[in-house]
């Protein structure tokens, strides 16, 4: 991979985050967009069929995901102020990606920070942190406002019945 995109072998989700690399696609490096099809291909599809249920409509649909990303490269523009983070483990153990925004929104500076399954591009956590005092309230900086964990429930029946 470091032959291709030139960064000595850094993960994708600090190259998607990196402007060059943007750019790159952006400007129709078909090996940079090679780059992003290999990484987030099996994403693509594993969402795919978890929408439709059938690999067959699963595959044309990451098909279409990645020739309508391919037509609209030019006209993508980052989110200002998203980052990535890094890698994580969350509460419940498992590892993740990390993007977060800064934000004043509900009156206090915060934090966001969403914590990404890699397998499947899936939310499996969010956080919000205090970034700045909060006047009087006295709480300490940083603070964890409110956290979220995304689990899923096991939904088969119990043994014996």
């Amino acid at each position: 991979m470091s032959d291709v995109i030139g960064t000595g072998g850094a993960r994708l989700a600090e190259l998607d985050m990196d402007p060059g690399f943007r750019a790159r696609v952006r400007a129709g490096d078909e090996a940079a967009f090679g780059v992003l099809f290999r990484e987030h291909g099996t994403a693509v599809y594993n969402h795919c069929f978890r929408l439709t249920g059938d690999w067959s409509v699963a595959e044309d649909c990451a098909s279409l995901v990645f020739l309508e990303a391919w037509r609209l490269r030019e006209k993508v523009e980052p989110v200002p102020g998203l980052r990535y983070e890094g890698t994580t483990t969350d509460r419940a153990g498992r590892t993740g990606r990390a993007f977060s925004l800064d934000s004043d929104h509900g009156g206090l500076p915060n934090r966001k920070t969403l914590i990404v399954d890699p397998a499947d591009g899936r939310i499996v956590d969010e956080e919000e942190t205090l970034t700045e005092t909060a006047g009087r309230l006295g709480v300490p900086i940083p603070s964890v406002i409110s956290y979220t964990v995304y689990l899923e429930a096991d939904t088969r029946p119990a043994p014996g019945r």
